[in-house]
């Protein structure tokens, strides 16, 4: 492969990234403190009930902090998967119902669970 299709490719990967970013952004502008977040163990990968992987997105994230972030703004993101070594290197939303883990050093599953709505207002003074 030559270098300047090499060089061509690399803006669709930009794109493809702001678009998807993008769309997390829209798809429920959610905040993770507004979710009760859950590890699931033993520690390991998420699983379904039936012990698959299930479906999930593979997005570009730096930290846990920012995978669970996406995650929170995704209102069909069930759990997130990170893999950490001594750098921080994949995150995975899942699209599918996640109950447990399976076997895989270096992974953490954490399942959202939805937070009780905050107390509505007190009426104001007659």
């Amino acid at each position: 492969m030559s270098a300047s299709t090499r060089r061509g490719r690399r803006p669709l990967l930009g794109v493809r990234l702001t678009l998807l970013l993008g769309m997390l952004a829209a798809a429920g502008a959610r905040r993770p403190e507004d979710y009760t977040w859950l590890t699931l163990f033993p520690a390991g990968a998420c699983r379904t009930a039936r012990g698959e992987v299930g479906a999930y997105v593979v997005v570009p994230a730096s930290s846990e902090g920012l995978c669970r972030k996406y995650c929170a703004q995704r209102r069909d993101c069930f759990a997130y998967e990170c893999y950490m070594s001594n750098k921080f290197t994949r995150c995975e939303l899942h699209t599918a119902p996640i109950t447990r883990t399976g076997h895989a050093p270096g992974y953490k599953c954490v399942k959202r669970v939805q937070s009780s709505p905050p107390p509505s207002p007190p009426p104001p003074p007659p």
